[in-house]
């Protein structure tokens, strides 16, 4: 856990609460209807909750390749964040609450439930969970520390699809690929400077329809245009035509 302030009180009884593998998302909206939980509990919870998801699937367990990609592992915290993030989302969540925490140095780090979700790796639940708090008012170029929320998953597109290579798992590159879909698809809906820069649409495609990520995926072809030989493509899930290219 972040111990970004520890949790107590109905804080900590609320992580709880979303951490289970049996979690009740009819029993649990009761009990925020009902007031049971303030907006500060809800948003401390919700971010101890996506910080323990980051580590409940196991990347070197090769169990995990019998799931198709975008598939849920199921059992797990994280099985379901995406619709515990929605229900948060209607009492109090804020997806742009930075929280801090001293570093022992004399400085502080800073944190945010929608970085945190980038590190989520279970099928499409991260990315799920991130289009909606991005639908709800998250900032796709949130400061958090000296980083907008893009840039770090921005540059693992170019050195994770080229691990891929070399037979790296595709259970934490598909959830990572899919999030980053969410966050271009947003970016280019909000009017993000220079994008097409970074990332090229083809034949007049709209970045922004990037952000209903399930209907398209990501490869890698040969490209005379980097030192590395190779362009990550993003294509039509229907059609298997290319629509951008990274």
């Amino acid at each position: 856990m972040l111990f970004v302030k520890a949790p107590e009180g109905s804080a900590k009884e609320l992580y709880g609460k979303l951490c289970a593998a049996d979690f009740d998302s009819g029993a649990l909206r009761k009990e925020l209807e009902a007031g049971k939980y303030d907006a500060e509990a809800v948003n401390l919870a919700a971010l101890e909750y996506a910080d323990a998801c980051a580590f409940d699937v196991d990347q070197g367990d090769n169990t995990w390749d019998q799931y198709a990609p975008g598939e849920t592992v199921p059992g797990r915290g994280s099985s379901h964040l995406a619709e515990a993030v929605g229900l948060l989302l209607d009492f109090g969540l804020d997806p742009n609450r930075i929280f801090r925490a001293e570093d022992g140095c004399g400085g502080f780090n800073e944190y945010n439930i929608m970085d945190k979700v980038l590190g989520v790796y279970n099928g499409y639940e991260a990315a799920d969970a991130l289009y909606l708090m991005l639908e709800r008012g998250g900032d796709p170029n949130l400061m958090i520390g000296s980083d907008e929320l893009s840039t770090e998953i921005d540059y693992d597109m170019g050195s994770d699809t080229l691990s891929r290579k070399d037979g790296v798992s595709g259970l934490m590159y598909g959830a990572k690929v899919h999030c980053w879909f969410v966050l271009v698809g947003f970016r280019a809906e909000r009017g993000q400077e220079n994008l097409e820069m970074l990332v090229q649409p083809v034949d007049g495609f709209n970045l922004a329809n990037l952000k209903n990520h399930r209907q398209y995926y990501a490869g890698a072809v040969h490209s005379d245009r980097t030192e590395e030989g190779w362009d990550l493509v993003v294509f039509d899930r229907k059609t298997n035509w290319e629509v951008a290219r990274y």
